[in-house]
């Protein structure tokens, strides 16, 4: 084990605040390096908050910041956070600081401590992905936020990839590939539940690019022939980008009438929940057409319930195909209902992925395997700073 570190994590969805993938994995690893002797503080700045809300999960320090909002108030917010973190530094010296893509673009740091960016899908990736104009003032933040960064890692090498043909920031440096790692003790299967004949589910954020429309029609065209599947929705909402409205109100108003008994937007549920789910229904479904590395699909696989999985992106990275899930183009509706059909038709089939899904998940992205692999990475990381730190002071 490596010597006592004290790591700051930048994040302002920290669970149990409405949170994405980011939060998860913040959680998970901050859980597993104070497992492993290390101090962890997390800090952000969260809308809604009209005080500093400074506790404990465990052994995680989590310091809230209210936040001002777009505008001037990302200055302010980058400042307020850059004075926590000063004030943090000097009660227990920081040895490493860690964010997202626009992490460092605004925030004050302190000198000789290391600054890790984790590449989880910025916004040149996304944008580029769905076919989005770059926004101005995020290209900018990106592009100075990773200039800034004294490591560089990625959750997929799909990620790490894109961005780095994407951003000449990261260029010409090195990226080392750490997958998102699942909880194999949570997300397991269960013999307690019993699962459901026919039940469909997906897991994730109700917008475009999750590939939430192409499901709904895929399980349109194959419901009439299986009259036992329904499918279940769990997930935040979002912005329909055509009306402003609800997207999932809007892809609900797609379901005919014959079949919305069988169609349940479940909503936000807890991540024990969430496991059972996974471990209730007969196949989990992630048809996402622009992801760094889904979360939900690792958790579905470590569940051992069946997997349709997107063949895009990080997918084959994730799963191989008819080995450990079904990788389908998720754009392709017919392709994707004919996934549907087969794996609610095929018992043994559906057995043979999950065992093979849960065993995939124990030897590349257990939390158990990948939580000495993120400290051996941190610990380089510090010593790379502090060989920079003598050397300017001999050099001086």
């Amino acid at each position: 084990m490596n010597p006592s570190m004290h790591l700051v994590y930048l994040c302002g969805e920290y669970p149990p605040a409405s949170h994405g993938g980011i939060g998860t994995f913040t959680r998970a690893m901050a859980h597993a390096m104070t497992a492993r002797g290390h101090t962890v503080t997390v800090l952000g700045v969260q809308r809604g908050l009209t005080a500093v809300h400074d506790a404990r999960d465990g052994l995680v320090r989590v310091l809230r910041l209210p936040s001002r909002g777009g505008g001037v108030g990302v200055l302010a917010d980058a400042r307020a956070l850059g004075r926590a973190l000063a004030a943090v530094h000097t009660q227990q010296p920081v040895q490493l600081v860690e964010g997202p893509e626009g992490a460092f673009a605004l925030l004050p740091l302190p000198r000789g401590v290391a600054r890790v960016v984790r590449l989880h899908g910025g916004h040149h990736f996304f944008a580029h992905l769905e076919g989005r104009p770059l926004r101005h003032g995020r290209a900018w933040a990106e592009h100075r936020s990773l200039r800034r960064a004294t490591h560089l890692c990625a959750v997929s090498d799909f990620v790490a990839r894109t961005t780095t043909a994407l951003v000449p920031a990261v260029a010409a440096r090195p990226v080392t590939v750490l997958p998102n790692p699942v909880d194999t003790l949570q997300f397991a299967p269960r013999p307690d539940v019993t699962p459901l004949p026919g039940q469909l589910l997906f897991v994730g954020t109700l917008c475009n690019k999750k590939g939430v429309r192409e499901l709904l029609q895929a399980f349109t065209a194959v419901a009439p022939q299986l009259p036992q599947a329904t499918l279940e929705l769990i997930g935040r909402d979002s912005r329909d980008p055509a009306t402003g409205g609800s997207y999932g109100q809007a892809m609900a108003a797609l379901v005919p009438s014959a079949l919305s008994s069988r169609v349940r937007f479940a909503g936000v549920r807890p991540h024990a929940e969430v496991a059972e789910a996974l471990a209730r229904a007969t196949v989990f479904v992630f048809p996402s057409k622009a992801e760094a590395q889904g979360l939900a699909a690792l958790e579905g696989m470590a569940t051992g319930t069946a997997c349709i999985i997107s063949a895009l992106g990080p997918g084959p990275e994730t799963a191989v195909h008819e080995e450990s899930a079904l990788l389908v183009d998720p754009t392709n509706v017919p392709a994707l209902a004919a996934a549907i059909t087969r794996l609610l038709t095929d018992a043994p089939l559906r057995a043979r992925l999950g065992a093979a899904a849960r065993a995939r998940c124990l030897e590349h992205f257990a939390l158990a395997q990948l939580a000495p692999r993120n400290e051996a990475f941190y610990a380089r990381c510090v010593a790379d700073v502090r060989g920079e730190v003598r050397g300017e002071v001999r050099g001086g």
